[in-house]
C-alpha cells in the first residue's frame, strides 16, 4: 500500500526512524541495538499487550536477495527453539515495506559484562545459571539443533536473578563447533570468573565447577549430567534451609494432661482452698476468745484525771 512505499522510500533516503510507528501489530517504543544487518527495537504487541524485541532488516539490503533469504532463514531457524531456558523467536514477517522478525524481550545483563566489570555472584546465582544453561544446551543437543558455542555474551541474567540463554541458533555449518564436554568447560571457566574465591565457596558449588572443568570426579561430560548435578545440589540446599527454618519455628512442647487427672487436680485445689479458709477462720476465732478474756470492758476506769485539771 501507500504507507509501505512511503516507509521504504523514507528508509532509503534518510536514517530510518521507527520510534512511535507501527509495524504490523507492533508499536516501536525505543532502539535497543544496531549492526550491519539491521536494528533491534523494543516494541509492544498491541493485540496481546506483550513487550517484544523487533529486529528490522536494514533497508539497504532489500535489493540483495541472498541477504534477505539468509535473514528470513536465520529467524526461522531460531524459532525452532521451544525451551523456557532459551529466548523465543515468535514470527518472521513483512509490513509497511519492512522485513522483520520478533523475539522474546528479556531485559538483563550479559555474563560477558559481569566478567568485564569484575563483579562477583552469589553461590545461588552461579548454581541457577549453571542449571539453566545446562537445561538449554541439553535441549539443543537432544534435538540436534545447530548453535553457536556458549559464549558469555549469550548468557543473560534478568533483574530478578533469572538466567536465560539468548537464542544462539545458527544455520551455518554442518556439524556443531564444539562437543558437549568442551562447551561445559567453557561455561565453567566463565562462571569461575564471577565466583568468589573457590577456596571459600561451599563444597557443593566448588565440586560442581571442578567437575565441569574436568578437575574432579565424577567428570561432567554431558549437559544432562550437569543439570542433574545442579538439581541434586539445589534440592539438598532447600532441605537444609527447610530444616533450619523448622528448628527456629518449633514450639516449646507442653506436656499433655489427662482429663481425669485434670479433674482430680481441680478438686484438690478446691479442697486446699477450703482448708486454708477454715484455718484462717479458726485462728480468728481463737483470737476473739483471747481478746474477750483479757480485755477490760470499762475503758474509762483506766483514765486518771488530775484534780488540778478542773
Amino acid at each position: 500500500g501507500k504507507e509501505e512505499i512511503n516507509l521504504r522510500q523514507e528508509a532509503q533516503t534518510s536514517p530510518l526512524d521507527l520510534i512511535g510507528k507501527t509495524i504490523g501489530p507492533y508499536t516501536i517504543s525505543r532502539e535497543l541495538a544496531q549492526d550491519d544487518v539491521g536494528t533491534l527495537y523494543e516494541a509492544i504487541q498491541a493485540n496481546v499487550n506483550r513487550p517484544v524485541a523487533v529486529k528490522v532488516l536494514n533497508p539497504k539490503h532489500y535489493e540483495e536477495e541472498t541477504t534477505v533469504d539468509e535473514f528470513i532463514a536465520f529467524a526461522t531457524a531460531m524459532a525452532k527453539a521451544q525451551s523456557p531456558y532459551i529466548t523465543a523467536v515468535y514470527e518472521v514477517g513483512e509490513s509497511n515495506g519492512l522485513i522483520y522478525y520478533t523475539r522474546e524481550h528479556f531485559p538483563g545483563i550479559r555474563l560477558s559484562e559481569e566478567i568485564q566489570q569484575n563483579h562477583k555472584w552469589s553461590e545461588d546465582l552461579i548454581l541457577r545459571t549453571a542449571q539453566n544453561v545446562a537445561n538449554a544446551f541439553s535441549y539443543l543437543h537432544k534435538n540436534n539443533i545447530l548453535h553457536h558455542p556458549p559464549l558469555p555474551e549469550f548468557i543473560l541474567v534478568s533483574e530478578d536473578g533469572t538466567p536465560k540463554l539468548l537464542n544462539n541458533i545458527t544455520t551455518e555449518g554442518i556439524e556443531m563447533g564444539e562437543t558437549e564436554e568442551q562447551e561445559i568447560k567453557r561455561v565453567a571457566q566463565d562462571l569461575v570468573k564471577v565466583a568468589p574465591n573457590l577456596a571459600t565457596v561451599s563444597d557443593d558449588v566448588r565440586s560442581l565447577l571442578n567437575s565441569m572443568l574436568g578437575k574432579e570426579r565424577p567428570l561432567l561430560k554431558t549437559w544432562t549430567s550437569v543439570a542433574q548435578k545442579c538439581q541434586t545440589i539445589e534440592m539438598a540446599r532447600r532441605s537444609a534451609r527447610a530444616a533450619a527454618s523448622s528448628q527456629m519455628l518449633t514450639p516449646v512442647a507442653v506436656p499433655m494432661i489427662d482429663e481425669k487427672k485434670k479433674f482430680r487436680l481441680s478438686w484438690l485445689h478446691i479442697v486446699e482452698i477450703i482448708f486454708a479458709a477454715g484455718s484462717i477462720l479458726l485462728l480468728a476465732g481463737y483470737f476473739l476468745v483471747w481478746y474477750k478474756a483479757t480485755a477490760d470492758h470499762d475503758i474509762g476506769a483506766k483514765i486518771k484525771v488530775p484534780a488540778t485539771a478542773y
